[in-house]
């Protein structure tokens, strides 16, 4: 939940020692899957992770049916890591059967949803998941998520605030500078998105559009392009 380099690290380091020890449990498995697949898109990550974040998350699935934290993990990462979102989507529905009152799980369905192209969707499952834990340590990854789907929207407006109470929220969430960003590049107020893609590369130095190219999770490859279009134009590097 701190969204730093070091705490990334040392849940890593966490569930590598948990699997070391029990290479079945497979709540450590599911983690360690998605701590790797979010650190491509934070820039924190190793040369293998996306694969290994995928082979990970696909051993999950079988063992790990009845366990719903394991489950919206391993979605998450099917989606994002394997682009395989028919797959992700069963799984994060199999997830919330399982607890449909959990609001994480809400916050991962939303992403899941995001991702496979249905941001209407992903807009209601992110509200359900903030009225559920109006305080949870993941809420700035869901008004994030609600930003993002805004964008696939088309409605910048909305999206910009949204992606601002995200900021707000967790600072540390690449995902919420870069909704920011392309708000402002769409509705023109391009000195305004160049700062904040500024702001962007100042904490994570190393992003670039050819990373982004690289780990584009749409479905919508049409938004994908768009999105990477955007950024550009705020001057994120090539």
């Amino acid at each position: 939940y701190s969204m730093t380099r070091e705490g990334f690290a040392d849940v890593r380091r966490l569930t590598n020692e948990a699997l070391s020890i029990d290479p079945g449990f497979n709540l450590a498995k599911a983690l360690g899957a998605h701590i790797r697949s979010i650190s491509v898109s934070q820039c924190w990550h190793e040369p293998d992770d996306t694969r290994v974040a995928t082979r990970m998350a696909r051993e999950v699935l079988p063992e790990a049916r009845d366990d719903p934290t394991s489950l919206r993990f391993a979605a998450q990462v099917i989606a994002y890591s394997a682009k395989d979102y028919e797959m992700a989507l069963a799984t994060i529905e199999r997830s919330l059967r399982l607890n449909p009152n959990s609001a994480q799980g809400h916050t991962s369905c939303g992403w899941v949803n995001a991702h496979s192209g249905r941001p209407l969707v992903a807009i209601e499952h992110f509200h359900r998941a903030m009225r559920l834990s109006p305080v949870d340590p993941e809420k700035g990854i869901a008004l994030s998520g609600i930003g993002m789907s805004y964008l696939m929207l088309e409605r910048y407006e909305e999206a910009l605030a949204w992606g601002e109470r995200a900021l707000h929220e967790m600072p540390n969430y690449g995902s919420s500078h870069r909704v920011v960003i392309m708000a402002l590049v769409k509705l023109n107020r391009l000195d305004e998105a160049r700062a904040a893609a500024q702001r962007l590369m100042e904490a994570f130095p190393t992003y670039t559009l050819t990373l982004q190219r690289q780990i584009n999770p749409w479905q919508d490859k049409v938004f994908g392009e768009r999105y990477v279009e955007a950024l550009g134009v705020a001057g994120v590097p090539e």
